[in-house]
């Protein structure tokens, strides 16, 4: 899905303003409607994030490893997948996806109908792989993921190790609902925000994250900075917080996921390469297929917990906050380990004005 490009409606409606100067007005309107429709259909739209984790040990490849969806009370929208499964180690590593035990979803020719995890998430630190159609879990059903790993774990010797996967969905809102449709109050905020420019505009929102220890299980809540307007989340990504887990969430939906989650499932982060490796860093944005609104008087509000993984080593890097392009300069600056109690950490979020 390419959700990448999101601003064909304004490119459009610029072009046709240069092409059709004396139409300004009617175009404007028309435009100014698209916008106030995108932000209803943002409205009805709650993310929800699902973690997944396997604890693989040596098991032959007909013994899974199994997790499971909760049940909801209303429908939910899969659309994607992330894991944390290493494209080398585990390169045996297959799996079996259904719902409720009783549709398989990946169909082979192998006998036991399992697939190659690729072809349901994407590998370590990839960000999300979106499925080619979307997959819809009823009220009370449950999505199975069984883990087949080779003989031994894929690990040397057999020992255990967790691999986690997280998957990236939406709950769907009535149109007419009271959490949808927007008060005089906030229709107000929001037809004040759409005239005070004639485009939206992107911006970069860093919300910093302060462990109080350089430790495993180390903890802390962060907010959102405080903005005079609403706006639309679109993507995030994170510099140096890959190996945390998050929960996150607004007062109005509640939390966006449903238990701890690996970063890495929600926002892009760098996958990092051995010392001195020339390759291995991604900073580029994880995209939403649908932007998040966020009213002006709502906090956004995170929690983190630090893993014993999360003391990163990175090369300084240069940024372009706007098109989420960063080049690393490994060959030519020492490394510099920001540890885990340092301001440096941060999980960024690319938001657009109404």
């Amino acid at each position: 899905m390419n959700v990448h490009n999101s601003n064909k409606e304004t490119l459009n409606h610029l072009q046709a303003l240069m092409r059709f100067p004396e139409r300004a007005a009617e175009l404007q309107k028309t435009f100014n409607a698209q916008r106030l429709a995108r932000v209803l259909r943002a409205r009805s739209v709650r993310p929800l994030f699902i973690p997944l984790s396997f604890l693989i040990e040596n098991a032959v490849q007909a013994t899974p490893f199994m997790d499971k969806t909760p049940r909801f009370n209303y429908p939910i929208v899969l659309l994607g997948a992330a894991s944390d499964f290493s494209k080398n180690q585990e390169a045996l590593t297959s799996i079996q996806v259904s719902i409720d035990r009783e549709e398989i979803l990946c169909i082979t020719d192998d006998p036991v109908s399992k697939c190659h995890k690729e072809g349901f998430a994407n590998s370590y630190q990839q960000g999300q792989g979106y499925f080619p159609k979307p997959i819809l879990l009823m009220d009370g059903q449950r999505l199975y993921v069984d883990v087949f790993a080779p003989a031994g774990g894929g690990a040397a010797g057999g020992v255990k190790y967790r691999r986690n996967m997280v998957l990236n969905g939406q709950r769907i809102m009535p149109a007419n609902s009271a959490d949808v449709l927007l008060d005089a109050k906030e229709r107000e905020l929001v037809n004040a925000a759409i005239a005070a420019r004639s485009v939206p505009v992107s911006k970069v929102i860093s919300m910093r994250v302060q462990f109080p220890a350089a430790a495993a299980g180390s903890h802390v809540d962060v907010t959102l900075p405080t903005r005079n307007e609403p706006f639309l989340i679109r993507a995030m990504r994170s510099q140096t917080l890959a190996e945390s887990t998050i929960e996150i969430g607004t007062a109005r939906d509640k939390m966006w996921t449903t238990a701890p989650t690996p970063i890495w499932g929600l926002a892009n982060c760098f996958v990092l390469s051995a010392p001195g490796s020339a390759a291995g860093v991604d900073g580029f944005w994880q995209f939403f297929e649908t932007p998040f609104y966020i009213s002006p008087n709502e906090d956004l509000t995170a929690s983190f917990v630090s893993s014993s993984d999360n003391e990163v080593v990175l090369a300084s890097f240069d940024q372009d906050g706007i098109t989420g392009l960063q080049t690393p300069s490994w060959a030519s600056a020492p490394q510099v380990n920001l540890g885990l109690g340092t301001d440096l950490l941060a999980l960024e979020f690319l938001v657009e004005t109404i």
